[in-house]
């Protein structure tokens, strides 16, 4: 799961059915919720998640 940090409070609406709230801060997410939260311009994720993979050479 990625770590973000939230500038404001987030609401995320979970298939449109039911609100998830996240606070202000550094918050642990799924996939899903990150990339909405950064679409809405109220996050960024952190520096160890933007790393690349590396990758090895078999």
């Amino acid at each position: 799961m990625p770590t973000i940090t939230l500038t404001e409070p987030f609401r995320f609406w979970r298939n449109g059915c039911w609100p998830e709230d996240y606070p202000a801060g550094e918050v642990e997410v799924d996939e899903e919720v990150a990339s909405q939260a950064i679409a809405a311009g109220v996050a960024k994720v952190s520096k160890a998640e933007t790393k690349p993979e590396s990758r090895r050479q078999s």
